[in-house]
């Protein structure tokens, strides 16, 4: 996967068609994601701590379809789809290296939510395109700070 930034502007537009996204299809959640679960952007009706592990494992069970795909001589599965007695999770490669998840509740039309996702990926897949290869200094207009992990200050153990 190539490295991406994205800019104010670009999670703005994100989110905004995420929002719209929410209404229409009814989900209780929605995410785009990198494919190492890292979240770009989310839109929820509730708030929910589980996010980033939630989006970590759905990227991790679509990369386990991808490798199934290939192993049944596919390149690729565009989408995957889990449901379960009260809810659903819906997974749909958009851009090439990136992910859209969708938490489904169980009154939601999976058909239909599936049909607003598309409409909503086409919208979404230029913004996403735009990303790939950009630099954090061109996302953010030459503002950037470069960000130093200190993992003493981190995993400090207080005695």
């Amino acid at each position: 996967m190539m490295g991406y930034a994205v800019s104010e502007e670009q999670v703005n537009l994100l989110n905004d068609a995420l929002e719209v996204l929410l209404q229409e299809s009814e989900a209780q959640a929605l995410f785009i994601s990198d494919y190492g679960g890292n979240i770009i952007t989310n839109v929820a009706t509730d708030e929910d701590d589980s996010r980033e592990t939630v989006a970590a494992l759905a990227a991790g069970s679509f990369s386990a379809t991808r490798e199934l795909a290939g192993m049944i001589g596919e390149n690729s599965f565009h989408s995957v789809f889990h449901k379960g007695d009260h809810s659903a999770i819906y997974i749909q490669c958009i851009a090439g290296e990136f992910i859209i998840l969708a938490i489904l509740g169980k009154g939601t039309t999976q058909g239909l939510a599936k049909l607003y996702i598309d409409k909503a990926c086409r919208q979404i897949e230029p913004i996403l395109m735009e990303t790939s290869g950009q630099s954090l200094e061109t996302a953010s207009g030459g503002e950037a700070e470069k960000f130093e992990f200190n993992s003493d200050a981190v995993f400090k153990t207080e005695s």
